[in-house]
């Protein structure tokens, strides 16, 4: 893939000994009375319109019993004596992962390690050290927690902020049950976070009368979620029927 291309290209220029030592003498003798300064920096070395480039310092991490879905397409480089592994799990349905892992692979100083969006991994720290990362700017809506233990789903986490307190606004519009709320609620029908859409469809339900909910289950009825599909339809034969 093109973005994949880019990072890879953007992660092996940032960990060339030269632009590690430009980096880090800029910053240093910039912010010679501020540390803190020099850690910040390190967040975004390189950014554009797509891609952005980080330095980070992979701490020891060898107990983990999670997985996550990746929230954007991501390759770490690894620059120093960091040693890590990566397992990369299946998704059985949208609340179940396979606890047996699809794929391993342990990577060591000089490799790149390749993290696509939305699938699902488990990464393992088990010598520090420095890495660079580059990341796709585009991320996903949301980030998935599995136990790798049951496979079971543990949270699922909105990866934008904005989309969390849009959810939680439409949550009170259905509480305050004001009629001219019901506009502003359709509207967020065709938003692009499921949990958004869905929560306008419940707080919609609340405000409207019958036969404009059956009109709103009918839309979602047919919505890319499976669980909101499911339970549109569920809803739907319960008001009809």
């Amino acid at each position: 893939m093109e973005d994949i291309e880019k990072l890879k290209y953007l992660a092996s220029r940032w960990a060339e000994k030269s632009s590690l030592k430009e980096f880090f003498l800029s910053n240093i003798t910039l912010y010679a009375g501020s540390p803190g300064l020099v850690l910040k920096n390190m967040n975004a070395v390189f950014t554009d319109f797509s891609s952005t480039v980080s330095y980070k310092y992979l701490e020891l991490c060898d107990e983990l019993n999670y997985a996550t879905t990746q929230e954007q397409h991501c390759i770490i480089e690894i620059v120093s004596s960091a040693c890590i592994s990566v397992y990369q799990y299946e998704m059985l349905d949208q609340s179940t992962i396979r606890t047996e892992p699809v794929s391993f692979h342990s990577y060591s100083r000089g490799e790149q390690v390749e993290l696509l969006k939305g699938k699902i991994y488990k990464v393992v720290v088990h010598k520090l050290g420095l890495a660079v990362m580059a990341n796709n700017n585009e991320m996903g809506i949301t980030r998935s927690i599995f136990c790798t233990g049951s496979g079971r789903l543990i949270s699922t986490l909105a990866t934008n902020n904005q989309h969390s307190k849009l959810q939680f606004a439409a949550y009170l519009l259905g509480v305050l049950k004001r009629s001219e709320s019901k506009e502003v609620l359709r509207s967020l029908l065709n938003h692009s976070a499921y949990f958004v859409r869905w929560q306008a469809a419940q707080s919609f339900a609340l405000l409207a009368e019958k036969e404009e909910i059956i009109d709103v289950l009918h839309i979602m009825s047919s919505d890319e979620n499976n669980m909101i599909a499911k339970a549109a339809q569920s809803s739907l034969q319960r008001l009809v029927n």
